[in-house]
């Protein structure tokens, strides 16, 4: 009852594109995804988590994530994301610049913890849509998205034929010959409700089949090599992806720069540096990764005040500590007045739209005697001296715009955000991928190689 041979031709096979779910109309134009199945796992893990994605994404959504212009920029402008690993190369300063002649600098020039890097080394420069294409998609798709990544002939082979690695080149984006008229053939007449045009309908299939709409079942074992790719050299940990809807890696390191919690572990907290630590943490503060995920996260989709709890024991011991359970606020609760720590431990008055990681202090007592005490040791622990200490508004005023929810269960304010930023990465992948496709930009080059314009 197992099939003895499996066919492990990954070639696309003959024929126009058409989208893989035969229901994909009538569940991103009526969010009908059926009844809710009787089994508790495939309720609790598949059609539970989908119903929020397709409510999202669906033509009945009036206000859903979407591909704009200003996306599209961001996921295809190379920026700096790590050294390149080798120096006897012959570098073009302006594809692979050093490190001095970089302006701004990258976070991760000055990350925390890690050395600067040399003035001299040179800089690797990937635009978003590739990075998160590279780093998850190509896994399975392949580098040039033909469907002949690492992991595709093994997933044909261990599940005996049924799941079949998409050729973006030759589906969603094809054919070569004629980039993008697939897509447009299906989706131009389907031109409804909230959706705009053929790659407002693309980019949200896509992201609808990354974030749950994909139903095959792949081996585990595969499927954990994907979210633990190495980011240039260094291993991701705890970011295993859990099954082949690819944008549930994205979700998870976004969900991390909130941040989330590991296991019982509550993430700890730096005044002066605006960073958390969080245990078993995936993102990677000592190149480009981060930065990149903290922005596409929040593009378009700001993240929510973090209010850190600010106590003092009988002993006089400070003990800073954020809960995760109960400690994110919605940004409205802020008035353009009320200081408001950033990403980087600067104090600024309101929260601005450039804050990736608004946070606050909420004081233990707000009897004299402590706001006293509280202002002492804020000038011990603020990053300029000039900064004030930003004291969380009262608990009448933070209460009404609890953000809801959070890792441990979900709640309709977390999976809203965390789908709105898993849908950005699909986005921004959809972008490479249509330049790509379009010869608009090629494949990014290995990081510990040399780059294709070397002499």
């Amino acid at each position: 009852d197992r099939p003895h041979w499996v066919i492990t031709d990954v070639t696309q096979p003959p024929g126009d594109w058409s989208p893989r779910r035969a229901d994909w109309k009538k569940v991103l134009e009526d969010e009908d995804i059926g009844p809710r199945p009787t089994n508790p796992e495939e309720a609790g893990l598949k059609w539970d988590r989908l119903v929020p994605v397709v409510h999202l994404l669906s033509a009945k959504n009036p206000n859903p994530p979407r591909l704009t212009a200003a996306l599209r920029q961001f996921a295809t402008k190379a920026r700096p994301m790590a050294l390149w690993a080798k120096s006897d190369c012959s570098f073009d300063d302006a594809a692979q610049p050093k490190v001095s002649s970089v302006s701004p600098a990258p976070d991760w020039f000055t990350a925390p913890g890690s050395a600067p890097p040399p003035a001299d080394g040179r800089v690797y420069m990937q635009a978003p849509g590739s990075f998160v294409f590279t780093q998850i998609c190509s896994n399975c798709h392949g580098r040039l998205a033909d469907s002949k990544g690492r992991l595709a002939s093994k997933i044909l082979e261990l599940t005996g034929g049924d799941a079949r690695v998409a050729n973006f080149g030759e589906g969603l984006f094809g054919p070569s010959t004629d980039p993008g008229a697939y897509r447009k053939a299906i989706f131009e007449k389907e031109i409804t409700g909230s959706f705009l045009d053929v790659d407002d309908w693309g980019s949200r299939y896509m992201a609808f089949m990354g974030l749950g709409g994909t139903t095959k079942a792949i081996p585990k074992s595969l499927i954990s090599v994907v979210g633990l790719t190495p980011v240039f050299g260094v291993s991701r940990v705890g970011g295993a992806a859990t099954d082949a809807n690819m944008l549930a890696i994205a979700r998870r390191l976004c969900s991390e720069t909130l941040p989330y919690r590991s296991g019982s572990e509550q993430p700890t907290f730096d005044t002066k540096t605006g960073r958390f630590t969080v245990g078993f943490a995936s993102l990677q503060e000592a190149n480009g990764d981060a930065q990149l995920w903290r922005e596409l996260c929040n593009f378009a989709n700001p993240s929510p005040v973090r209010v850190i709890n600010l106590n003092q024991s009988h002993a006089g011991a400070w003990d800073v500590r954020f809960q995760i359970s109960e400690g994110f606020y919605k940004r409205e609760a802020f008035s353009p007045t009320d200081p408001v720590g950033d990403q980087y431990g600067t104090v600024t008055a309101g929260v601005a739209s450039s804050n990736l990681q608004p946070w606050c202090l909420r004081l233990q007592s707000d009897t004299p005697e402590f706001l006293a005490a509280a202002e002492t040791w804020w000038e011990a622990n603020r990053k300029d001296a000039n900064q004030v200490l930003p004291k969380c508004p009262s608990a009448d005023v933070l209460s009404p715009h609890q953000f809801v929810g959070g890792p441990d269960g979900g709640g309709p304010d977390w999976e809203d955000w965390v789908n709105r930023a898993g849908a950005n990465a699909g986005f921004s992948v959809f972008a490479y991928l249509d330049d790509l496709t379009h010869g608009r930009t090629q494949p990014a080059d290995p990081y510990n190689g040399c780059p294709t314009n070397a002499k």
